[in-house]
């Protein structure tokens, strides 16, 4: 059996795809862990969300539109 091994693995193309499975294995793995356990990469954090919040309680509901007005100057004198 051993030597049965060794000979399916003497060939470089065969390691190179050993590791390359491994490899793809691994990773899924990894992001099957961090779904399965409600992890992300990327969480915002609690600060990011109060001040998202807070900025959102501060904007107006209702915007009257003056003449000469553009869509880009309204978003810069809220959001600046």
């Amino acid at each position: 059996m051993w030597k049965e091994l060794t000979k399916r693995f003497s060939s470089p193309d065969s390691l190179v795809s050993l590791i390359l499975g491994l490899a793809v294995v691994i990773v899924i793995g990894a992001f099957a862990y961090r779904f399965l356990t409600g992890k992300t990469a990327t969480a915002p954090s609690k600060e990011s969300e109060k001040s998202a919040a807070e900025q959102k309680a501060t904007l107006p509901t209702t915007h009257a539109v003056a003449s000469g007005e553009t869509l880009w100057s309204i978003a810069e004198t809220y959001y600046k």
